[in-house]
């Protein structure tokens, strides 16, 4: 089953009236976080699994890629004032 165009539209309109405009930003941030936090565990996971394979086979194990994550999220951009 494929979500089309209205779909998405009518899922946004719900997510809006329960939610409200305010709390979507949050809420992104939130989605993304876990995203990256769960492939960031994938990738680690797939990591042991092909040194477990190496090491049955002989083989050397592959090197580790380091994945640096910044410590502190960016600053938000700045937002227009109302003040004219």
């Amino acid at each position: 089953m494929r979500l089309g165009p209205p779909e998405i539209i009518l899922i946004l309109v719900v997510v809006i009236l329960i939610f409200g405009v305010g709390k979507l930003p949050q809420i992104g941030k939130s989605l993304g976080e876990g995203l990256r936090s769960f492939k960031k565990a994938q990738d680690e996971v797939n990591t042991e699994v092909k040194a477990i394979n190496a090491s049955v086979e002989g083989k050397p194990a592959p090197k580790e890629k380091v994945v640096e994550t910044p410590s502190t999220p960016p600053p938000p951009p700045p937002q227009a004032s109302d003040d004219a």
